[in-house]
């Protein structure tokens, strides 16, 4: 079982980090890795058919911040540093997001 310590900013967030996970890192390598996979997606050809099927996953409440958060849970239980984990969804050839929030209501709407 990882041992984790756990961390408090501010007095109000507390994380769970792995005992052994690097804190202060460099993002070059992260940011090397990204510009390589944007080219890599760049150099792959249009599809030229027409879909036949479309499968749509509908995570309701999944924003950024909560997929970031699921991301970095699972790679840090895991044993990685939880930023460069890669989940299924990230694998997926497509994305698309969608807000439900609009400037005439206080809270969301659904549409």
């Amino acid at each position: 079982m990882p041992r984790f310590r756990f961390m408090c900013f501010a007095g109000a967030l507390c994380v769970a980090v792995p005992a052994g996970a690097q804190i202060g890192f460099d993002t070059a390598a992260y940011r090397s890795r990204g510009e390589a996979a944007l080219r890599r997606l760049k150099s792959e050809p249009a599809p030229t058919t027409n879909a036949k099927n479309v499968i749509i996953f509908i995570g309701d409440g999944m924003g950024i911040s909560t997929i970031t958060a699921g991301r970095i849970f699972a790679g840090q239980a895991s044993g990685g540093d939880g930023e460069s984990f890669q989940t299924a969804m990230d694998g997926l050839p497509y994305a698309a997001l969608k807000s439900g929030r609009y400037p005439n209501c206080l809270l969301t709407c659904g549409g």
